[in-house]
């Protein structure tokens, strides 16, 4: 799907997130099966590091990229405009980005196992979050996790867009001191309560 298209069809949608789980179940099997005995612990190792990477990772990309540079954000201000409408990086793109910002970097330092461990984490933390994502504009849940993060990322798309920038965690924003912002809450999101 390119960049220039604002909205995609709802099946291209399901497509990419489905190419992104087999990208991730693949290069996993695929390590698993390939990586030379006795690296098993390093490899774990690396693909919890990428995980753990990813996110501030996601935090920066978000702040940085998706709100300030000009390629992006004019883009990613038409999903604040249209939050429900099926307006995303493609996966493919989005996997590529990783492997420039993440396997290149890691191939570099660590060499190609410990690398791909990496990348591996890291593209699972992506996944994630295209899930994630996904699910705060389309999906209702009773998992208080999820209902903590839309509450979250409503705050984010309602206030000025300068608050609460992690999808996945509000970690990065607590330490950079943008999990808040003047404006009071808003009132029109649903919270789904437990047991009731």
């Amino acid at each position: 799907m390119p960049l220039s298209r604002t909205e995609h069809r709802r099946q291209a949608h399901r497509n990419d997130l489905w190419l992104g789980s087999v990208a991730v179940l693949g290069l996993g099997v695929w390590l698993a099966w390939r990586t030379p005995a006795g690296m098993g612990l390093a490899m774990g190792a690396g693909v919890a590091a990428g995980l753990v990477a990813w996110s501030p990772l996601e935090y920066a990309l978000h702040r940085f990229v998706l709100h300030r540079l000009p390629l992006f954000e004019g883009w990613h201000l038409e999903h604040h405009r249209q939050p429900t409408a099926l307006i995303y990086i493609p996966t493919l793109l989005g996997a590529a980005l990783i492997g420039l910002v993440v396997w290149v970097p890691a191939w570099a330092l660590l060499g190609p196992w410990l690398g791909g461990a990496v990348t591996l984490g890291a593209l699972t933390g992506y996944l994630a979050y295209t899930f994630t994502h996904h699910a705060l504009h389309h999906g209702t849940s009773r998992i208080a996790w999820l209902q903590r993060r839309k509450y979250w990322h409503a705050k984010h798309h309602h206030l000025a867009h300068g608050c609460c920038f992690g999808v996945t965690s509000g970690f990065w924003d607590r330490v950079f001191h943008t999990d808040s912002h003047k404006a009071p809450p808003p009132v029109s999101i649903p919270v789904v309560r437990r047991g009731g």
